[in-house]
């Protein structure tokens, strides 16, 4: 299961955590009403102080990672050991790597914007209006 992690488990979280997730609509408490990426709990927020900005909250982002790792990682283990065993092709794992890196060059661009503000966590409180999810 070791190598599966490796081989697979670990491209496949990047490339979903970097194509399906939650955006929330939102009324911050004292402040404007707002719209915040991330599943299970929103760690992307717009900036305040440019448009182009963003706020990320660490915090958030590894709890979100951590999730997309175990559900992944649970249904690639009860696959691997109930149903069928997973016999990855090199150029499989070749493509998946591939794809992955995509996601975090594209991924490094976005957060290397000097604009941006890095929180260890979220420090206001949030009414959720409305929710739904976005395929990247």
């Amino acid at each position: 299961m070791k190598a599966l992690t490796y081989k697979l488990v670990i491209p496949l979280t990047i490339i979903l955590f970097g194509s399906i997730t939650k955006w929330w609509y939102v009324s911050i408490i004292d402040g404007p009403n707002d719209i915040m990426i991330g599943f299970p709990l929103p760690f992307v927020s717009s900036g305040l102080h440019t448009s182009m900005s963003l706020r990320l909250f660490l915090l958030e982002f590894v709890i979100d990672f951590h999730v997309y790792f175990i559900i992944l990682f649970s249904l690639i283990f009860c696959i691997n050991r109930f149903f069928l065993k997973i016999k990855l092709n090199r150029l499989v794992i070749i493509g998946l790597y591939g794809l992955a890196m995509f996601y975090i060059i594209g991924g490094s661009f976005l957060v290397s914007n000097p604009d941006n503000l890095f929180y260890p966590k979220r420090d206001f409180d949030i009414n959720v209006l409305d929710t739904g999810f976005k395929f990247i």
